[in-house]
């Protein structure tokens, strides 16, 4: 086969695995990919390789290693002039450096990504973007305006059918409802998510949160909530 489709065939490969929740197995297979492409010298290839094996780590919980792998990938982006990859992997950078104590950089990062996606139009970069804020500022302990992000990135995802983002946002402002023991807000987006989820295909962190929550192992106690 040619290399180029051999890389290509290792990045979509990769990308299964990541879905699957096989993340080590993902990781490897997107380093290979990314340093094949790296002495072939094709850029881009590395740059949409980098962002996918930041996504696997960032899942993994590995921050600190994906975020040089962002912004590799967000240079050449910017430098290439390709918008649509810039604006998502500025979000999944500043999305990490939200999480590893680099708040106010983070918050600069997704609200620049922000304006940039409203003048290009990409409304599902919107929507995803106002579901990092909103996880940034819950992290930061500003509730009230995370809740009012979730809700904005809703207007967006509900009508558009984007149920990735949709559950995200449902997964948390159920958290804050239980948390502060608003249980029939919580019992409302339970019933949302229930019926999300025969709707998301991928296994982003919520979806695998919630399965974990719903599963055979997850005992009476959430059963008990679940129902409430």
């Amino acid at each position: 086969l040619d290399p180029a489709r051999i890389d290509r065939a290792l990045i979509l490969l990769a990308d299964v695995f990541r879905e699957m929740g096989k993340l080590t197995l993902g990781a490897m297979i997107g380093r290979e990919a990314m340093q094949r492409a790296t002495r072939l010298g094709d850029r881009a290839k590395e740059a949409h390789a980098a962002c996918l094996v930041g996504n696997t780590l960032f899942d993994m919980g590995d921050i600190a290693d994906a975020i040089p792998l962002y912004e590799k990938a967000v240079r050449f982006f910017r430098e290439n002039g390709d918008t649509a990859s810039l604006v998502c992997n500025m979000a999944n950078l500043a999305n990490c450096l939200a999480r590893g104590a680099r708040f106010n950089e983070g918050i600069r990062l997704l609200n620049e990504a922000e304006r940039l996606a409203r003048r290009m139009g990409f409304n599902r970069q919107i929507a995803d973007i106002y579901c990092y804020l909103g996880q940034a500022y819950l992290l930061h302990g500003s509730h009230a305006r995370a809740e009012k992000l979730f809700f904005q990135s809703n207007q967006i995802a509900r009508p558009a059918g984007y149920h990735d983002i949709h559950f995200s946002n449902t997964w948390f402002l159920r958290e804050m409802a239980a948390k502060i023991g608003r249980t029939a807000d919580a019992a409302v987006q339970m019933r949302t998510l229930r019926y999300l989820r025969g709707r998301v295909e991928n296994t982003n962190p919520e979806v695998r949160a919630y399965d974990r929550m719903t599963g055979p192992a997850a005992g009476d106690d959430y059963r008990e909530n679940a129902n409430a």
